[in-house]
């Protein structure tokens, strides 16, 4: 749930600053176009992600996808054409549905079957806490700084709460499928 925050925030301060920026560039009518752009890159990342074929364990995906959301973030703070920002964006959306996915497989995996969806239910608020506050920080320090201060102090803090979660223990969360029973032996 800590490393959640993270992405939580990210998605928070991308749907606050993607305005923002069109809005300081004379652009509004971008606005949509880049929040579309966030979208686009997330839809594609979870595609690509249900692609992949991958063997590290779970807890380890977690731990990139999030440093990764968080450098992206920090990169882009960094782009100041709108083109550039809306690549950006895409680049920070490829990030955001993998993560999630990852997120309740974890919380699938380490939780009894009887309490699946309350820990589901964990994980959208730590999501949505995330997002909520980072939404209302955002908008402070977007009004003081512009939005390029916002990305890079949320991609800092998802960083941060990424590598809070000690990484031996994300190591030890194996995937679904390395704890399911195997049928036969179900009987």
């Amino acid at each position: 749930m800590v490393v959640l925050l993270g992405v939580g925030g990210v998605l928070g301060v991308a749907e606050i600053a993607a305005p923002a920026t069109a809005a300081q560039r004379d652009a509004v009518a971008a606005s949509g176009w880049l929040l579309a752009a966030f979208a686009g890159g997330s839809a594609l990342g979870g595609f690509l992600y249900g692609q992949l074929n991958l063997k590290s364990g779970i807890g380890k995906r977690l731990f990139a996808l999030c440093v990764g959301m968080g450098l992206a973030a920090v990169f882009v703070s960094q782009l100041d054409t709108l083109g550039l920002f809306a690549a950006g964006l895409a680049l920070i959306g490829l990030f955001l549905a993998p993560s999630l996915i990852t997120g309740y497989l974890i919380a699938d995996t380490i939780v009894p079957d009887t309490s699946r969806t309350e820990a589901s239910t964990w994980i959208n608020t730590s999501v949505n806490l995330g997002a909520s506050l980072a939404s209302a920080a955002a908008g402070l320090v977007i009004d003081r700084s512009g939005a390029w201060l916002a990305l890079l102090l949320v991609g800092a803090i998802a960083l941060a709460l990424a590598s809070a979660v000690p990484f031996t223990r994300l190591r030890k969360i194996e995937s679904p499928a390395d704890h399911a029973p195997d049928r036969c032996e179900q009987g």
